[in-house]
């Protein structure tokens, strides 16, 4: 079982809120990007599959390094889809090296993605800066959303 689960909470009127419980904890193993489970996400409804994408921080146990994971699921409640690998990883020697989270993406046009995410220097403390990585135009896809990404150069 996960240490770190996505949650549900559901309401009619938007004051009132009912927890439903945990929808999704990342991993399916015991070691990988995500094996500590999922922190923070982005969950966005492509609007031309319809399907909803979750953008998530996973956590290594042995390390405690987070990368951006990618999970699909047909009603946003249930029945996710975990990608295998982290679609934005920390980059070695440069400033997000000790982790990448706090994903928020955003549909582009012809299928494609941006994702703003946070990054530190080394693997504690805060994150110190913001990145955007860029789903490559052929990239491979996913239950029909790309898993391959850019980091653009430019970040602050």
């Amino acid at each position: 079982e996960a240490d770190i689960v996505v949650g549900l909470a559901t309401s009619a009127d938007g004051f009132r809120w009912e927890k439903r419980g945990p929808i999704f904890e990342g991993r399916d193993q015991d070691r990988g990007f995500d094996s500590m489970g999922a922190a923070a996400r982005c969950v966005v409804r492509d609007l031309d599959t319809k399907q909803y994408y979750m953008f998530y921080e996973g956590v290594d146990r042995e390390t405690g390094l987070r990368s951006i994971g990618l999970a699909v699921s047909q009603d946003g409640i249930g029945g996710w889809k975990r990608h295998e690998e982290p679609i934005v990883a920390p980059s070695e020697g440069n400033w997000d090296a000790g982790g990448v989270g706090q994903p928020w993406a955003v549909s582009m046009n012809q299928g494609r993605w941006r994702v703003y995410y946070s990054g530190r220097k080394d693997g504690h403390g805060p994150f110190e800066g913001i990145g955007c990585a860029i789903s490559k135009k052929d990239s491979a896809v996913f239950e029909s959303c790309p898993v391959e990404f850019e980091k653009r150069e430019a970040s602050v």
